[in-house]
């Protein structure tokens, strides 16, 4: 056979020679690159080279001498079949006797070509690869088919939907002898019938999607039960597409009483399904339609803990994720890439121009449009609120993000349509490379996010990370070490304070405030601590320690705390954890405290950073039966006209108004809030008060409740109880 074109072109080939003769390894070059294939050989002619040579790499041929001395074909075939290697073994000899040639291949050679009849050892060698493809792809299907069998058979939780629906479809066929089985499910969203699985002979496509009452699984679904078709052409409810069927049946697929889906099978020609043939199909459905769910949902599932619902990006545990194994890559490889930490520059004001749903809109089209900047792809992510970030592919660096952090801020100008207007939008950006900025994905996101927040301060758009912008890096991550330490030696402690209905004087609540008794440092303050915290993600472990906490305190049968509502105070990192409706609501059962007796606080601009996951969560704290309230209030995002439409207890209200109140515009805010919480019915907090004549200005008011150090700082339990026995007490409100 002549072979002609490029030599990029040629059928790339790695033999093992099991010869004795150093020069015919020369010769069988030439007649495999004749045949078209471009060669590597190497030659070996003991069982030790042998051995050696199968453990140093694949090969794609064995080409062996029969008889050499000291060792054989027989003995190569045995050392390759001792290992459970599959590798075409062909005799390269010369002439060895009739039964010596029957003998080898019995023993696993493929073929046997004389050294005087090499002509036909590139058909040979092309045949015996081909063989060898044809047994590892029928291993694989074994295998598979094994796999499915187990996962199905075990209700199929943690296979692939589709993949579940396959293998029905396949064992349907199979069973019934049919020409096509297919799996339909419904879709109530776009409400029709899906094809989600097809087994067939055919080769055309069927109908991929059904209308309800639509052909044979249209039908089953609508009616809820078996359809059996002897003679479809002339059956008045077949599809225009299905012509070639002449019989089939279609069974409606259940979970519980509600009807999913259809499972059908159809033949080409002429035939009537028995009693026992719609039992097995009606089997199969009842069988894989439950698992065929719960892989959907886990799926949902999956998709929902690493995606933002919003833009469908990345969200940030996943874009974590992916960096984490991106350094790990690139600091094994010895390879840097770069990141970028970007925020949009005043987009609240989209949100209170346009309203919510049109800034959505807006962050929708911006995660259409960074999916498609410079190919990246999967590799931006949303962090929540305004916040995006962006990894560059190994290989890339600082300068390659700066530049395209240019280009990021470019598109940005491309007018986005709001209600007919156009709106620009500007961002702030922080860069990093890895690894001069850092070597892992926490600290690389860290450290990108504080040159993005010193490029907002300077107005400078994007800046890469410096030293300077985080001079105390290494106290800080010292203090994290210690923090987890405290957690578990007990530094950690809740002090409450107290608040106090305004008119009588009483105490009706008190907010636990976490404090850390360090052993050198003394009293560490929460700022010191408290935000470094949520940026390391340790807040998911310090929210459910102060839960636990406060909860021991309120209902001990000694308890210092009395009657007292307990606020808690609750990051975004928390809202966003997915465990932590389940997590909170375990805690209260727990403890045996009436769900009534706490109040989780959120602060206003972690309400709007993800409002719809927010605000469903705070629902879901209600639902418990716990009381939710608005801490900072007049700081973020909220407009007051919004305020009766959140679903909160208690709005308490920032004290850079309270301590301002002599001011006309801070006192026109801390009048509104009152007046609106009155009128909605939601307690209305004033934090922050300093002395009396702050004091008696919110009486004037007709402020409900105050809280703040003209009554007392945040004390322990016990100390507030003392101090609660020298004031007038009364029942809670």
């Amino acid at each position: 056979m002549t072979v002609t074109g490029h030599a990029a072109e040629r059928e790339p080939l790695v033999v093992l020679s099991v010869e004795d003769d150093p020069q015919f390894g020369a010769l069988l070059r030439r007649v495999l690159e004749a045949e078209g294939f471009e060669v590597t050989i190497e030659r070996v002619q003991s069982r030790g080279e042998l051995e050696s040579a199968l453990q140093r790499r694949s090969w794609d041929v064995v080409l062996s001498d029969h008889s050499m001395p000291g060792f054989s074909s027989t003995h190569a075939l045995q050392v390759i079949k001792a290992r459970g290697l599959d590798i075409p073994f062909i005799i390269v000899s010369g002439y060895i006797g009739e039964e010596n040639a029957v003998a080898v291949m019995r023993a696993g050679a493929y073929d046997y070509v004389p050294k005087t009849g090499l002509n036909r050892l590139g058909v040979a060698v092309r045949n015996a690869r081909n063989a060898a493809s044809e047994r590892a792809l029928l291993r694989q299907r074994e295998r598979d088919l094994e796999a499915l069998h187990a996962v199905a058979f075990a209700a199929g939780s943690a296979l692939d939907a589709g993949r579940l629906a396959t293998f029905a479809s396949e064992r349907a066929r199979e069973l019934l002898q049919t020409d096509t089985s297919s799996v339909y499910w419904w879709d109530p969203d776009t409400l029709v019938l899906d094809r989600i699985a097809r087994s067939t002979t055919r080769t055309d496509e069927g109908i991929a999607r059904l209308l309800v009452g639509d052909s044979m699984a249209g039908r089953a679904f609508e009616q809820r039960e078996a359809m059996v078709v002897d003679d479809y052409p002339t059956w008045p409810h077949r599809s225009k597409d299905t012509s070639a069927v002449r019989s089939g049946m279609a069974v409606p697929m259940f979970i519980g009483d509600r009807a999913v889906g259809a499972f059908t099978a159809t033949s080409m020609v002429p035939r009537r399904f028995s009693a026992s043939e719609i039992r097995v199909l009606s089997v199969l459905a009842a069988e894989v339609a439950p698992a065929i769910e719960t892989s959907r949902l886990v799926a949902a599932a999956q998709y929902a803990a690493s995606y933002d619902s919003l833009t469908g990006l990345p969200n940030r545990a996943l874009f974590t994720a992916r960096l984490e194994a991106q350094t790990a890559e690139c600091a094994a490889q010895g390879r840097s890439f770069a990141l970028i930490f970007a925020d949009l520059d005043d987009f609240r004001e989209i949100n209170d121009a346009f309203g919510r749903d049109a800034g959505n809109a807006v962050l929708r089209e911006l995660g259409v449009r960074l999916r498609g900047l410079g190919g990246v792809g999967d590799a931006v992510g949303r962090f929540g609120g305004d916040e995006f970030g962006m990894r560059f592919p190994p290989g890339s660096d600082v300068a390659f993000a700066t530049r395209a952090a240019e280009a990021a801020i470019e598109f940005l100008k491309e007018p986005f349509v709001v209600e007919g207007q156009s709106v620009h939008l500007a961002a702030s950006i922080g860069i990093v490379g890895f690894p001069e900025h850092g070597t892992t994905a926490e600290i690389l996101l860290q450290r990108a996010e504080e040159a993005m927040v010193a490029a907002k301060r300077s107005r400078a758009r994007h800046r890469v990370y410096t030293s300077d912008l985080d001079p105390h890096s290494q106290q800080r991550i010292a203090l994290v070490t210690e923090l987890r330490r405290a957690m578990t030696e007990r530094q950690l402690v809740l002090h409450y304070q107290p608040q106090v209905d305004v008119p009588t004087g009483r105490i009706v609540a008190a907010e636990a405030l976490l404090r850390w008794r360090h052993p050198h440092r003394g009293l560490v303050p929460p700022m010191d601590f408290i935000g470094l915290a949520e940026q390391t993600g340790l807040i998911l472990e310090l929210t459910p320690w102060v839960i636990t906490e406060a909860l021991r305190e309120r209902g001990s049968a000694t308890s210092t705390l009395g009657d007292l509502r307990v606020s808690i105070n609750v990051s975004m990192r928390d809202l966003q954890d997915l465990t932590f409706l389940e997590r909170v609501a375990k805690q209260i059962s727990e403890s045996g405290v009436a769900p009534s007796s706490l109040t989780f606080e959120i602060t206003e601009g972690t309400i709007m950073l993800e409002a719809e996951r927010t605000l469903q969560v705070l629902a879901g704290l209600r639902a418990l039966g716990l009381g939710v309230a608005i801490d900072d209030f007049g700081t973020g995002y909220s407009s007051l006209s919004y305020l009766d439409r959140l679903p909160v207890d208690e709005v308490k209200i920032d004290k850079s108004f309270v301590m301002s109140i002599d001011a006309p515009e801070a006192r026109a805010i801390v009048s509104a809030v009152i007046g609106i919480g009155r009128a909605i019915g939601v307690r209305v907090v004033a934090e922050g008060v300093k002395d009396e004549a702050t004091l008696e200005t919110l009486r004037a008011m007709d402020c409900p409740l105050a809280q703040g150090f003209v009554f007392t700082p945040a004390l322990p339990a016990d100390e507030l109880d003392v101090w609660r026995r020298r004031r007038t007490s009364g029942p809670a409100i």
